[in-house]
């Protein structure tokens, strides 16, 4: 008998006008120590179907079904408090951007050990309980040393936070896990690491996986079965990863094609391999030369960055982030900075942005770039979500007038002004006005992604830092995403500084590349 059945299940929406049907009777199973993939493009119900099963939704969606069954129990009638006693211990889920999952004022330890509490399971000596921390800690291929144990999320890179977050969902011992869009946002080498973890989970202790992905070869890497799911609904031919492979990269193609219309580019002849690279290596050149002549407007020098830790003797001790980094930024240049997860990227940025002060170090900004401003990873956790979209660019547009005021200078925008800046914003990043009336949560990713690029260029900085803006969303918007910040640079007169672990998205958009490893510029390109 299968742990999980379930039997046409349904989730809609109250919109104006009526209701809108977002999963349509979709109905599958996961048998005991099977690892089930789900893929689909963005939007197409892949987290919403997971979502319901242990009934994690925001009150605003209507869930209804035939049956739902988990471990010979129909899940889909139990109460509030029963729901709570399976949430975690039974069925355990591990969300793409844990930021908003891990509570940035415990310490890792502390987390980690925190469903053991909600759940009552109790140990006989205080070592016992440690010493489950640090084996769950363990199979998440982390380290338990003192530092980790006493770090808080902040303090962590991106792929340490995920292992975090996969050893809370261990540390129960789960009968089912749901992996959300767990590898989409990390580096090649820590996505092989996850994945491996997921593999050796479910050999060792039978646990069945939901693996949620839009990355279709590494779902059929680690899938028993995948089940592909489009516009809301299951597709009949869902076990051929082949054709969910050729259909995303179709609708991918259409997606480019259509950004080449808008930006007016056209394909008149084929050129050859060769006369491409000669192609390229003369642009390069050329833009280089540009480049050089442009204007510097920020300057690093030897920034180095470390995180101090106490003890509780009152022993100090750092833990080097950055060490000696020096790069300068010029007018109207992307300038790209890769490297993998925990090399220190997101921290260089936050210190530019002044987020975190440097331990040793100077950074110089030109007149006009004094205050950099940042689009974050995960929309969801930077921007407001008790905020319209409106409110949230008026309040960045107020935000704008107090740093002039810092700077001596009177930039004073009226109500009916600054509403009409805010839907002049909207139209640039290619959102409606309507948007603005509507809250973070009533939009997809690539929505939310375009209002945080609105609020970060409403008040027209020098400098845009981008931190992995779209490594979090599929294929297809990452194209359009990628499209527009190349028209608002255009546009607004801006630089940027682009993160992302991607080669290839760091090809798309930059003029030049910084490769950081362990801290420190160890490549120019």
């Amino acid at each position: 008998m299968a742990l999980l059945s379930v039997k046409k299940l349904n989730i809609s929406v109250d919109v104006p006008g009526g209701e809108k049907r977002l999963v349509k009777d979709v109905s599958f199973e996961v048998g005991n120590g099977e690892i089930l993939g789900f893929v689909g493009a963005s939007g197409s119900g892949k987290s919403l179907t997971s979502m319901a099963i242990a009934h994690i939704l925001r009150k605003e969606y209507k869930v209804s079904s035939e049956e739902v069954l988990f471990d010979s129990r129909r899940i889909d009638l139990m109460s509030e408090r029963e729901l709570c006693d399976v949430r975690g211990r039974e069925i355990a889920y591990v969300f793409q951007e844990p930021m908003t999952s891990l509570n940035p004022l415990l310490r890792i330890g502390r987390q980690v050990a925190e469903p053991l509490e909600i759940h009552g399971i109790k140990f006989s000596t205080k070592v016992e309980k440690e010493n489950a921390v640090k084996q769950a800690l363990k199979e998440a291929g982390l380290e338990p040393t003192r530092d980790l144990l006493r770090a808080y999320p902040h303090q962590l890179s991106g792929g340490q936070r995920q292992r975090v977050m996969i050893a809370m969902a261990f540390i129960c011992n789960p009968l089912l896990l749901v992996a959300d869009e767990i590898t989409t946002a990390l580096d090649v080498d820590t996505t092989n690491v996850i994945a491996e973890l997921l593999l050796e989970r479910r050999k060792r202790y039978g646990t069945s996986i939901i693996f949620i992905s839009h990355d279709t070869k590494l779902v059929e890497r680690v899938s028993d079965r995948i089940l592909h799911m489009k516009n809301g609904e299951m597709l009949e031919n869902h076990e051929s990863p082949e054709e969910v492979e050729r259909e995303l990269m179709a609708a991918k193609r259409a997606e480019e094609a259509e950004i080449r219309a808008l930006e007016g580019s056209e394909t008149f002849c084929e050129d050859t391999d060769e006369q491409i690279a000669l192609g390229n290596k003369i642009a390069d050149s050329n833009k280089n030369n540009a480049l050089n002549d442009k204007k510097v407007i920020l300057e690093v020098k030897n920034l180095s960055f470390a995180y101090s830790d106490r003890s509780v003797l009152g022993k100090v001790t750092l833990r080097p982030v950055l060490k000696n980094v020096s790069l300068v930024l010029r007018e109207g240049e992307t300038l790209g900075i890769v490297g993998k997860s925990g090399s220190g990227k997101s921290t260089l940025v936050k210190t530019i942005c002044g987020l975190q002060k440097s331990n040793e170090g100077e950074i110089t900004y030109a007149r006009g770039s004094e205050f950099p401003q940042m689009v974050f990873q995960d929309p969801y956790s930077s921007l407001n979500p008790a905020r319209s979209v409106g409110r949230i660019l008026y309040e960045a547009i107020r935000m704008g007038e107090r740093r002039a005021a810092m700077k001596g200078e009177k930039k004073k925008v009226s109500r009916t002004l600054a509403r009409q800046v805010v839907f002049d914003m909207l139209k640039s990043v290619d959102l409606k006005s309507e948007i603005a009336y509507r809250k973070i949560s009533e939009l997809s990713g690539g929505e939310r992604q375009r209002v945080a690029i609105a609020a970060a260029l409403i008040t027209r900085p020098g400098i845009v830092i981008l931190d992995e803006p779209v490594s979090a969303i599929d294929a297809n918007v990452q194209e359009q995403i990628l499209a527009l910040l190349k028209k608002l640079k255009e546009t607004f007169g801006c630089s940027y500084i682009f993160i992302s672990h991607d080669p290839e998205v760091i090809a798309k958009i930059c003029d030049r590349v910084l490769v950081i490893e362990d801290g420190s510029i160890k490549e120019k390109r």
